[in-house]
């Protein structure tokens, strides 16, 4: 699984709302410029099953250490991975990197999953479709 243009980012997107439609409901986090979802942790397998799907990559707090550099400057600037949180990635070495941050909440009740594109990995031509790729289920 590559994501190295933005057809292929609208495709595993419309794949990712698709498949967690009857699961979650996607909100709009200016924050970290991401589509952000809040769930019931007892929905956990079934989103994480999504996320291993459509994802190459899943990094915890253990292994980030060993991600390519673009995937931990992620982690830094989302405040590291904890114990529980996983970054799922797309293959860092194309030209947009698709990132899926998957952070359980302290209380153990809530995870929040947030579906995000790394900009700075991202070409001038890719860069003006990804938003919106990225926002496709707030206007649904």
């Amino acid at each position: 699984m590559t994501a190295p243009n933005s057809y292929d980012i609208d495709k595993i997107c419309n794949r990712i709302y698709s498949e967690c439609d009857s699961l979650v409901t996607w909100n709009w986090d200016d924050r970290f410029q991401a589509v952000l979802s809040e769930f019931p942790a007892d929905q956990e397998k079934e989103v994480m099953s999504m996320l291993e799907k459509h994802f190459d990559s899943c990094w915890d707090e253990e292994t980030i250490n060993y991600a390519p550099g673009k995937i931990r400057s992620v982690a830094k600037g989302l405040g590291e991975l904890r114990q529980g949180q996983r970054l799922f990635s797309s293959d860092p070495d194309q030209d947009a990197l698709l990132l899926g941050a998957f952070w359980p909440w302290g209380n153990g009740e809530r995870i929040s999953l947030r579906i995000l594109v790394d900009v700075a990995a991202i070409d001038i031509g890719i860069e003006a479709t990804a938003p919106q790729s990225i926002q496709s289920p707030l206007y649904s």
